[in-house]
């Protein structure tokens, strides 16, 4: 994992010399609701009726299409993405490409057919209603850093600001100082669980840095108990089996089976939140389920039965760290990667060639028994009743798919396929 994470910055630091943008999109899911946390959620602007369910949509089927890419690319190890994060950060970014980009990059964004206003609006509605919940902490914040030699353009500034509730802040972005301020304002907004974007200052050729986090913190509505929590061992498809503690609840819980994957949803305090978890059968591989996710992921949308359930899940914590712009290549957003002319014009207006030149996501996972917590971090550069009958044992011993859901807002906070998790001491 360290030597996973200093090839990361080496490859961090010939992007940020090549020039462009940088966007850095950080999101975070974080972990179990702690005592004298805020139950008492500030009233939302705007109701569910409100929401259009297309930014969604799109950015649930984007944010798949994407995790479907990174997972091929790592084979049989860990991926943990945001959707929520990338799509907005995304979104407002979007905002500031050229006139005759935008109906391209729209598409590889599955937001095709939709006006600046729908999508802007919408992604402010969306907003506003993860942020406000009750037992449910999740906050979402933008801002964006522009070198002091150029311009943002004062219609993306009121953008950024009036809906995606964002900053807009002009600095050297060759300056080690303002390396520790967004590093600064990086770990603040995902409550210390990501502590820098940036190792080193991005250099002259860079022009502006945007950022999005994702703070997400609840407890399960039905916690583990600490003294069931045992070691044993947790068998990948490569490699040798290892030893974690695992997790340990038997109850009423909802449940679905088919021949392909045994699933469960692990609901929050909320009610509204949840987490999946998906399985493939023994001695089948994850991979099976992935390459046919877009459509696995709307049965699982569905209503689950109620079974008794004896459930086994590790105790764990990963991280993810992923260069994305081959995968978002693939996915259509090649030309944005084109440094030929402004291709963010509306963004810098005084910029004579402007494109992405990076996307880059780091993540962080951490489940324990009273919940879960989360970081995700991605940077662009541009230039019923209980049966009878005895519970159905369901271990999680071997890899399988996670998704943290809203299904108020039916949005995709995380995914990840976790085939090493690593043991959590907390």
């Amino acid at each position: 994992m360290e030597e996973a994470g200093e090839r990361m910055k080496k490859q961090m630091k010939k992007r940020l010399l090549a020039g462009g943008v940088l966007l850095a999109v950080i999101g975070i899911a974080g972990g179990w609701l702690l005592a004298g946390n805020k139950g008492e959620a500030n009233a939302p602007v705007y109701t569910i009726e409100d929401l259009d369910r297309r930014i969604v949509s799109g950015g649930n089927e984007f944010g798949l299409a994407l995790f479907q890419k990174a997972s091929q690319a790592e084979g049989k190890a860990n991926v943990f993405l945001s959707p929520v994060s990338i799509s907005m950060a995304l979104a407002m970014a979007w905002n500031g490409a050229a006139e005759e980009d935008r109906e391209a990059m729209a598409a590889a964004l599955r937001l095709q057919g939709l006006s600046a206003l729908e999508i802007n609006r919408g992604n402010a509605v969306l907003q506003d209603l993860l942020e406000h919940r009750d037992q449910v902490r999740l906050s979402i914040a933008n801002a964006v850093w522009t070198d002091k030699r150029y311009k943002l353009s004062r219609p993306f500034q009121d953008l950024v600001r009036a809906d995606y509730q964002g900053e807009a802040r002009t600095a050297d972005l060759s300056s080690e100082r303002t390396v520790k301020e967004i590093n600064k304002w990086v770990s603040k907004h995902t409550d210390q669980a990501i502590d820098r974007i940036l190792e080193e200052a991005p250099g002259k050729e860079a022009l502006a840095l945007l950022l999005n986090a994702v703070s997400f913190e609840a407890g399960w509505e039905t916690p583990f108990k600490e003294a069931q929590t045992r070691e044993a061992q947790f068998f990948p498809e490569t490699g040798t089996a290892y030893p974690l503690p695992m997790m340990n609840r038997t109850g009423s819980m909802e449940f679905k089976q088919t021949d392909r994957y045994t699933a469960l949803r692990l609901p929050y305090r909320d009610g509204d939140m949840a987490m999946r978890l998906v399985l493939p059968p023994i001695g089948q591989p994850l991979a099976g389920l992935l390459a046919d996710l877009d459509e696995l992921e709307k049965e699982w949308r569905l209503p689950y039965e109620r079974a008794q359930i004896e459930l086994t899940l590790p105790k764990f914590k990963l991280t993810f760290a992923k260069e994305l712009k081959p995968m978002l290549a693939e996915l259509g957003l090649a030309p944005q990667f084109q440094a030929d002319r402004a291709r963010f014009r509306a963004m810098l207006p005084d910029v004579q060639t402007s494109a992405l030149s990076s996307v880059f996501h780091k993540s962080y996972l951490e489940v324990s028994e009273k919940g879960t917590k989360a970081a995700a971090v991605t940077s662009l550069l541009m230039a019923g009743s209980a049966p009878s009958s005895p519970p159905t044992p369901v271990k999680l011993d071997r890899p399988f798919l996670l998704i943290i859901e809203d299904r108020k807002t039916e949005a995709l906070l995380f995914i990840g396929a976790i085939y090493q998790p690593e043991p959590s001491a907390s």
